[in-house]
């Protein structure tokens, strides 16, 4: 059984509410009709959670809450009001409340909600007490473990530190908790590093650069590194990284462990070092071979490979390891796909049908250098080789081996035979040049007489721009290059010197220059130029205006024109407007809100009446007044919703988007709502998403068994129709004329008559062409220059 202590500064509701709770749902209820009263309460006694109204004398139920919080009091805490404006949810909400449920409606259904709301926010608060109890125990765990051992969570913060580790570092728990991922690198490696942490959160971080001989254990790192163990220097530790789940297998954190293995590792470099000692001498004479940039391989006098090095592997794709003591002309196979006798063999012995292989064969001295095109060594593909071959010779001075030098000259070669081309090309392409020369002659006079017509047509179009009655500026690369006098006179600058070079943003008001600033790098694709902004004067006065942004090419390039003309008449005619409109909605809010209180409280008694030990017959006529209440609840919403048509400015909405909103809020699966065809934006009033919505509601209430819901766009020559279906029952042809007269229907009887009005509002016709029996068929006719 859940303790609650519900506020409300009206005695009717408390009661209600106490009864309604205790009765139905078990729960232990206690009331309080003011926030003052309740934290007198909390004083003395403790609750699992707070149900508290918004509006009360003296403290509000935020102010209520926002006392709560800075009293370090974190009881669960559900706003319950009739409230229901957006910026007192954000609110609450923002201020710690976990939920929030708005009065009125069916009371079973609702306090059924404001029950699921109290059960959910206290579990919640009771799984955060025992997190918190757990986290400890597994701290107290880590600080006993003997090697040292600390915790980073997945925002990269240390938050456990063990005394192993604050003992070899020198560093205490409260200095090192709570502190960023690449500051304990500092402190610890004394330069900001890579940690194994770092890895198993980022597996793509490169750690070889920081450490070495890393092992993957399934997901479990261990790798060996060097850090600044407090006043011990520079010490060798082996390193283990291990991740941390929650319950759900979610990653949580990572923790780490260090060893120091600094003895170990002097032992191993000992070692190491008399090892590579006995092995070096026999090693250079194999580096100085290995590290020459050319493939080079080399034979004793048995014709047995001893040398192979990196640059020949590469060239062959033959490792050394394979080759490496191979006789019988083993090195010939990577070059010619079989075993036989190559440029190196003639270093040891004269072979004539060598010679025949190469194109030429020099001798150098006691050097061979060659020449030869092989097409087996690349797959098939034609390679260009130079070769230059010598004698090996032992201390004696007899030849001991020979060694072979392999230079790729593909490139060279194919320069080569591309160069000879060329010239070929090149004469043949003088020919045709003096032949254009001719013809070039022949269109400068051409161009010559384009230019006279040019300069005509310019002269034209700069006296039309002066005297438009409109503002005309002309800019390019965030430089005005041409204002007309209407533009000047208007923004009160003397002339046009004063405004050229100045940047186009710099005459537009700051709260516009975002915006202006995006239309006029799209000025090439805008379909709806026009927009309304606003200017600054010479003086720094604000004057609204209409502003068009349009391309003109000029000198081959792309300019941006913009038009503006002052519309502060109008600006301040609508201002006025949203004064008035403003003021109506405000009342008529507050009257809402009272009568949906009013009639909530009349509900909630018949039905508690009604439940109550009286004749069957009186209890049947009592449930029957709690229906037209229902139906004024439902027609006060409806009102409420459609009270702003006309009042906000229209925008751009996309089509697609608007139907699934719509799908969304009836909480309508993926399967049973489909969007297809043109997807377009649309210019209409900001309530057009109820028009999609209240279709939805139709067809969901009425249509009987629909299985499928439709919306799509198709685009004619010059309008774009949108059709909604779905595969109901449809409309009757007696009431297809009918359906959009006001009062007409089973429900409120605004529905569809509000949706035609919110259509009218921007010219969007509707009319319903479905056949009956076979489903509804709305087409909304979306006139030319209202959607893109």
């Amino acid at each position: 059984m859940y303790s609650v202590l519900y506020v409300d500064d009206e005695p009717e509701l408390l009661e209600i509410g106490q009864i309604y709770l205790q009765k139905y749902w078990n729960l232990c209820v206690t009331t309080v009709s003011s926030a003052q009263e309740a934290l007198s309460s909390l004083n003395i006694s403790t609750f699992d959670i707070i149900v508290s109204d918004y509006q009360m004398p003296e403290m509000d139920g935020i102010s209520f809450l926002k006392t709560l919080r800075d009293s370090e009091h974190f009881v669960p805490f559900i706003l319950f009001t009739g409230k229901g404006r957006e910026e007192v949810v954000i609110e609450a909400l923002n201020n710690g409340a976990d939920f929030y449920l708005q009065k009125g409606g069916e009371p079973k259904a609702q306090y059924a909600e404001l029950v699921n709301m109290i059960q959910k926010a206290v579990e919640k608060r009771r799984a955060e007490l025992e997190l918190l109890r757990v986290h400890h125990q597994s701290k107290m765990i880590i600080n006993h473990l003997p090697d040292p051992t600390f915790v980073i969570d997945t925002d990269g913060y240390l938050i456990a530190w063990n005394r192993a580790i604050e003992k070899v570092t020198g560093y205490s728990e409260q200095e090192m908790l709570n502190i960023k991922l690449r500051d304990f690198s500092q402190r610890i490696f004394g330069i900001p590093r890579l940690s194994l942490a770092d890895h198993i959160f980022n597996p793509d971080s490169r750690i070889q650069e920081w450490y070495e001989n890393i092992i993957h254990e399934e997901d479990t790192i261990t790798a060996e590194t060097i850090v600044c163990l407090g006043s011990g220097g520079k010490r060798n530790v082996w390193v283990k990284a291990s991740p941390l789940y929650d319950e759900n297998d979610q990653l949580i954190g990572v923790v780490e462990t260090l060893r120091d293995i600094t003895l170990i590792k002097q032992n191993e470099l000992d070692l190491a070092r008399k090892s590579r000692a006995l092995d070096e001498s026999a090693r250079t004479l194999q580096n100085i071979i290995d590290f020459i940039p050319d493939p080079t391989f080399a034979i004793d006098n048995n014709g047995t490979v001893i040398a192979w090095n990196r640059a020949i592997e590469r060239m062959t794709q033959k490792n050394a390891i394979d080759i490496l003591g191979h006789g019988n002309h083993a090195y010939a196979e990577p070059f010619y796909s079989k075993r036989c006798p190559t440029l190196i063999d003639l270093a040891l012995q004269d072979h004539p049908e060598i010679r025949t292989k190469y194109d030429f064969i020099k001798n150098e001295h006691d050097h061979l250098i060659a020449e030869v095109q092989n097409d087996q060594i690349y797959a098939g593909k034609r390679a260009f080789l130079w070769a230059i071959v010598a004698p090996l010779y032992n201390g004696d001075g007899n030849i001991s081996g020979a060694i072979e030098s392999i230079r790729d000259i593909t490139e060279k070669k194919e320069l080569e035979l591309q160069l000879r081309e060329k010239v070929e090309d090149l004469a043949s392409s003088y020919e045709e040049i003096a032949a254009q020369n001719e013809e070039i002659r022949t269109s400068l006079d051409e161009i010559e007489n384009q230019k006279s017509l040019l300069e005509i047509n310019e002269k034209r179009f700069r006296s039309f721009i002066e005297h438009l009655p409109d503002g005309v500026i002309i800019h390019r690369d965030d430089a005005i290059s041409y204002a007309n006098p209407m533009a000047c006179q208007i923004l009160g600058y003397d002339d046009l010197s004063c405004l050229m070079g100045r940047s186009p943003l710099d005459v537009v008001h700051p709260e516009c220059r975002e915006k202006i600033n995006d239309r006029i790098s799209r000025a090439a694709e805008t379909k709806h130029p026009f927009i309304e902004g606003k200017f600054l004067r010479m003086d720094s006065t604000e004057i609204p205006v209409e502003i068009a942004e349009i391309p003109v090419y000029i000198d081959d390039s792309m300019s941006v024109m913009t038009i503006f003309r002052d519309i502060t008449e109008e600006y301040e005619r609508k201002s006025a407007l949203r004064q008035a409109q403003n003021k109506v909605k405000i009342l008529s809010s507050i009257t809402q809100h009272d009568i949906k209180n009013e009639l909530g409280t009349v509900m909630t008694i018949l039905d508690l009446v009604s439940s109550g030990d009286i004749p069957h017959e009186e209890a049947e006529l009592i449930k029957r007044a709690i229906d037209p209440c229902t139906n004024i609840l439902e027609q006060l919403k409806t009102t409420f919703e459609y009270q702003t048509i006309g009042v906000m400015e229209p925008g751009w909405f996309t089509l697609s988007s608007l139907g699934f909103q719509a799908a969304r809020h009836h909480k309508i699966h993926t399967s049973f709502y489909t969007f297809k065809g043109e997807d377009a934006r649309i210019f209409a009033d900001p309530l057009i998403s109820k028009v999609f919505e209240n279709l939805i509601d139709n067809s969901l209430r009425h249509g009987k068994n629909v299985s499928q819901i439709n919306l799509y766009g198709a685009r004619g020559l010059h309008n774009l129709k949108v059709v909604y279906e779905d595969d109901g029952v449809g409309i009757s042809y007696d009431d297809k004329n009918r359906i959009f007269e006001e009062g007409f229907g089973k429900n409120t009887g605004l529905g569809l008559f509000l949706i035609k009005e919110i259509l009218a509002m921007t010219g969007i016709s509707i009319c319903e062409c479905g056949e009956p029996g076979q489903g509804v068929r709305f087409e909304m006719n979306i006139p030319q220059g209202k959607w893109e």
